[in-house]
C-alpha cells in the first residue's frame, strides 16, 4: 500500500482486530504509521491472559461448574509453562502420560501435524514471548484501543486498561480508550456475553447484525487524529 501512487502514506493507519492487535505494535514499529487503532486485543503474556480466558469460556461454551473449571485450570497451566515458557513441543507433552488426553483436546495435538489452535504451534510461543509493553512504548503516535462490553474472547477488561497505562505512562496522552457498550469480539451488537454465544452459534455475523458504533467510534477518532 504505501508504494501505491494514490495512496497518502502521511496518512496510513494499522488496524488490528483480536490478535492483529497484539502484532499491531510490532508491525507500527516497522512502517511508522500515523496512528495505531486496535480493537479485541491482548496485552499480558499469552499464557497468562489464557487461564482467565479459559475462567469465562469453559462455564460459558462448555456449561462447566465453577469447581470443574478450577480442577481444569489447575491441571492446563502445567501444561502451559512446559509449552510457554519451557518451550516443549506439543509432540513432547503428548508422551507425557499426565498431559496426554488435555494436550489432545485443549492443544489439537495430532501426530505428524504441526496445527494448534489454526496455525503452527511455534507461533503462539512466538507471541507469548513478545514484550508488549516494550513494544507498545516504543510508538509515538495516538493509538485508539476499543473494548467490546461483551466480547467473551478477550474477555477481560485489564488487557485494554493496561496498554493504554504502558502507552500513556511514556507518551503521555497518546493513547485513547473507548469502551462500547453491546459490542462482542465478532463485531455484532450483543447484550450479554450469553447472547454473544449465541449470536455466533447463529452467525449473526453474516446476517447484519452489526455493532455501527465500532465504526462510528474509529471514524470519529480518526478524524480528531
Amino acid at each position: 500500500m504505501e508504494k501505491l501512487p494514490f495512496v497518502n502514506t502521511k496518512r496510513l493507519y494499522v488496524w488490528g482486530h483480536s490478535m492483529g492487535g497484539v502484532i499491531a505494535p510490532e508491525v507500527a514499529k516497522l512502517h511508522q504509521p500515523k496512528g495505531v487503532m486496535v480493537f479485541g486485543a491482548t496485552f499480558r503474556p499469552w499464557n497468562e491472559f489464557l487461564l482467565e480466558m479459559h475462567r469465562v469460556q469453559k462455564p460459558l461454551l462448555e456449561n462447566q461448574t465453577m469447581q470443574q473449571t478450577e480442577t481444569f485450570i489447575r491441571k492446563i497451566q502445567k501444561i502451559y509453562y512446559e509449552f510457554f515458557v519451557l518451550k516443549k513441543s506439543p509432540a513432547q507433552l503428548h508422551d507425557n502420560s499426565e498431559y496426554r488426553e488435555l494436550v489432545a483436546s485443549e492443544l489439537n495435538y495430532k501426530a505428524g501435524s504441526n496445527d494448534m489452535w489454526g496455525r503452527h504451534w511455534r507461533y503462539w510461543q512466538q507471541i507469548d514471548s513478545l514484550n508488549l509493553t516494550q513494544s507498545w512504548q516504543q510508538l509515538n503516535c495516538p493509538v485508539l484501543i476499543v473494548h467490546g462490553e461483551t466480547d467473551y474472547e478477550q474477555c477481560s477488561i485489564v488487557e485494554p486498561r493496561f496498554m493504554q497505562q504502558a502507552i500513556n505512562s511514556v507518551h503521555p496522552g497518546k493513547a485513547s480508550l473507548i469502551m462500547i457498550p453491546e459490542l462482542d469480539h465478532f463485531m455484532m451488537k450483543s447484550s450479554s456475553w450469553e447472547t454473544a454465544r449465541d449470536n455466533f452459534r447463529a452467525q449473526q455475523y453474516m446476517k447484519g447484525n452489526f455493532n455501527n458504533a465500532l465504526a462510528d467510534e474509529t471514524i470519529r477518532w480518526l478524524n480528531k487524529n
